[in-house]
């Protein structure tokens, strides 16, 4: 199964369609972004991911995105893992 290179590409643009309601939310978006902007302030903690007392280290696929041969176990993101890693090109991410 191939997954879209992102979610909304699964979903028909209907904004066309409902100028009115698609330029409210976009202004909302707009409002929330610059209010919740200002307190984050830059994060640069590294990610750090495994233990060296595990030999494995698992990570939730359910909000990846796969590049290359990468394919989902299943079609239900949140009950899926990552298969067919053959390359070094292949990657996860945006």
């Amino acid at each position: 199964m191939q997954v879209p290179d992102q979610w909304w590409d699964r979903f028909d643009d209907v904004s066309g369609q409902y100028p009115d309601v698609a330029q409210t939310l976009q202004d909302s978006l707009v409002q929330w972004e610059q209010s919740v902007s200002g307190k984050l302030g830059e994060d640069d903690r590294p990610f750090l991911v495994g233990h060296p007392e595990f030999r494995y280290t698992q990570l939730p696929a359910r909000d990846g995105i796969a590049h290359g041969n990468i394919e989902r176990s299943n079609r239900f993101p949140n009950d899926s893992f990552f298969t067919n890693w053959s390359s070094k090109a292949d990657r996860t991410g945006s």
